[in-house]
């Protein structure tokens, strides 16, 4: 219960039912708490991104503690096909706390390219995260590495760059539906368009 609980909050956050992701994972945390490693790490991962997502960073903290206390078990533990330990990278990053993530990995004796990946992101090194995720065919979460790229390329001023990210990740969200990735993806062309704008005029 908690895999197929935890895949339809995806899913539904993707499709921006915010309400019905809120209630799956929710569920699936409840129900993983009784249950082992595997299921405790997809669905806290799962949580605490869906609580990101609602601002509710406390609780995404309380759960990103839990996901670190499992420390080495936790890349054999994401062996399914999502979420992978990407996702739980961006939980990390966007919390603020990359290092106490690299601390779980440094002590994880399994070599990964998904380890690889976990680290590129917590050290900002976005496109190569992208690039990585790709090579192992993994379209959904390379999707999300390159939009979350070009959100950081146009932060610094690579737009150019942060064009090429964002039409890869679109490509493939259109393709799916995932209309709340999409809606990111326009509110960053918006932002990047009034940049310009902005830079013009001065």
């Amino acid at each position: 219960d908690p895999t197929v609980l935890f895949l339809r909050a995806s899913i539904r956050l993707a499709r921006g039912d915010a309400a019905g992701a809120d209630a799956d994972s929710e569920r699936a945390a409840e129900l993983a708490r009784s249950s082992d490693a595997q299921a405790q790490s997809q669905a806290f991962c799962v949580r605490a991104a869906v609580a990101l997502e609602a601002a509710r960073h406390d609780e995404a903290g309380e759960l990103a503690s839990e996901l670190a206390a499992l420390g080495p078990v936790l890349l054999p533990a994401l062996c399914s096909g999502f979420p992978t330990l990407a996702e739980v990278a961006w939980v990390f990053r966007d919390l603020g706390r990359e290092q106490e993530l690299s601390a779980v990995l440094d002590a994880t004796p399994i070599e990964s390219p998904w380890k690889d990946a976990a680290h590129a992101i917590i050290d900002g090194d976005l496109v190569r995260a992208a690039e990585i995720i790709d090579e192992m065919g993994h379209a959904a979460s390379a999707a999300y590495a390159r939009l979350r790229a070009a959100e950081a390329l146009a932060a610094v001023g690579r737009q150019r760059g942060g064009d090429a990210q964002l039409a890869q990740a679109q490509s493939f969200y259109r393709r799916v539906g995932a209309v709340a990735y999409l809606r990111k993806g326009e509110e960053l062309v918006g932002d990047s368009a009034e940049r310009r704008r902005t830079s013009q005029r001065q």
